[in-house]
């Protein structure tokens, strides 16, 4: 920040704002200005369950379909979709194992779409469309 003109913009863009980011905003920023879309509060939607489980990564391409058989099970018994398909989000940390996975999911039957940095904003908005 030293290294920076005086005379400047700076824009900060962040999914949350914790406290610690609001503290570094009014350190370095002169009358920062904060623009919210969507609620203020960081709480979490509670029509969704989140299930983590820690699998060895040998263990992942078998676990996955087992969890999936697993939790679409228990979401058709709690909703009384008898017919319906489960929509489940599966969370890879890297561009390449996100397209792996929806490869190794459409080969096993299952309905799957990859979202990740290197489709165009065009090709996200078409999975997950196709997701709802």
């Amino acid at each position: 920040i030293s290294q920076t003109p005086a005379a400047r913009t700076t824009v900060m863009f962040t999914a949350t704002w914790p406290q610690e980011i609001r503290a570094l905003a009014e350190e370095f920023l002169k009358d920062p200005v904060r623009v919210s879309i969507g609620s203020q509060d960081l709480t979490a939607n509670h029509q969704i369950t989140q299930h983590v489980e820690v699998v060895e990564p040998m263990e992942k391409e078998k676990r996955l379909p087992q969890l999936l058989a697993k939790y679409a099970k228990e979401l058709k018994g709690q909703t009384g979709q008898g017919g319906g398909a489960a929509r489940i989000i599966v969370f890879a940390l890297y561009k390449k194992e996100a397209a792996r996975v929806e490869q190794t999911l459409q080969r096993l039957g299952h309905k799957a779409a990859a979202i990740h940095g290197d489709m165009t904003q065009d090709q996200r908005t078409r999975a997950l469309q196709a997701f709802k």
